[in-house]
């Protein structure tokens, strides 16, 4: 007796059905191209939650941007008008983004930046990864430009915070394009860079948070300042420089070879057929 034919069309339904529900899932927490949602990045950054964000990690920067000698120094940044390089010392700096905006700098293509290999003594990447289908791709594009010896910082957010956390559910119900990044773990990022030649010197989770003592003290400001502040993380790495050392290989010691009767010179020979040719 033939089985049922509904048991396997059920079985079919419920594959079709959990396919479809991981497809909309999946296209909920899609991270567009950059230039698609970088308008939109920069009004959250503007709101009181993105000021404060950008005043961390503007502090943070304060602490390394010391550290990082050189002449040129550059941004990659989701917004342009979030620019953390006030503190660095580099004669030379600019910003690139990816979308045309009145106060960005060079616009250009983060996979394909229209600068020389090895030029860049300072990079900084202000949430860049966070919000590119490729990120290994950009930080790769980045290395490349960064000179032998000099500095890149990344900064990202924390998968691990509240505010991090937060992406899963936030990104159910909002539409702010700020929920759809990628959860990338800081220890993964590390080994992006470990990959790519450089040497982690400093790995910073979040800034200084702000004290709460009573319910009093919970105002709105404060409550911002406290969810900010494990939000993000903060990677300085330098890259390595491997001077390239010519190999000196040992001369081969001449043989002493015994004369064999018979045997006449190849150059020898070459002359006679020489002469023999051009008399003919």
């Amino acid at each position: 007796m033939p089985a049922p034919e509904h048991s396997g069309s059920q079985r079919i339904n419920l594959s079709k059905s959990d396919y479809k529900l991981l497809s909309a899932l999946g296209a909920r927490f899609h991270v567009p191209e950059l230039a698609e949602s970088q308008e939109a990045l920069a009004r959250w950054f503007n709101t009181p939650f993105g000021r404060t964000l950008v005043g961390f990690e503007a502090e943070a920067c304060k602490q390394i941007s010391p550290r990082t000698p050189g002449y040129r120094a550059a941004q990659l940044a989701v917004s342009p008008d979030c620019s953390l390089m006030q503190g660095f010392t580099q004669q030379h700096k600019f910003t690139l983004t990816a979308r045309d905006q009145l106060s960005g700098g060079c616009v250009c293509d983060f996979k394909r930046l229209p600068l020389p290999s090895d030029s860049i003594d300072a990079f900084l990447l202000h949430h860049v990864l966070d919000f590119t289908p490729e990120p290994h791709g950009v930080l790769g594009e980045v290395a490349r430009t960064v000179a032998p010896g000099g500095h890149i910082v990344v900064i990202g957010f924390n998968p691990y915070s509240f505010f991090g956390m937060s992406k899963w559910v936030a990104g159910l119900f909002s539409s702010q394009q700020v929920w759809r990044h990628n959860s990338l773990r800081k220890s993964r990022v590390v080994d992006w860079l470990r990959l790519l030649g450089f040497k982690m010197l400093t790995v910073q989770v979040g800034g200084t948070p702000t004290p709460v003592t009573n319910l009093s003290d919970r105002d709105s400001s404060r409550i911002v300042k406290r969810a900010t502040a494990d939000a993000f993380y903060v990677l300085f790495a330098r890259k390595q420089a491997t001077p390239l050392t010519p190999v000196r290989h040992p001369r081969w010691a001449s043989a002493k070879v015994h004369p064999v009767p018979g045997l006449r010179a190849v150059g020898d020979n070459c002359r006679r057929t020489k002469r023999g040719s051009n008399q003919n």
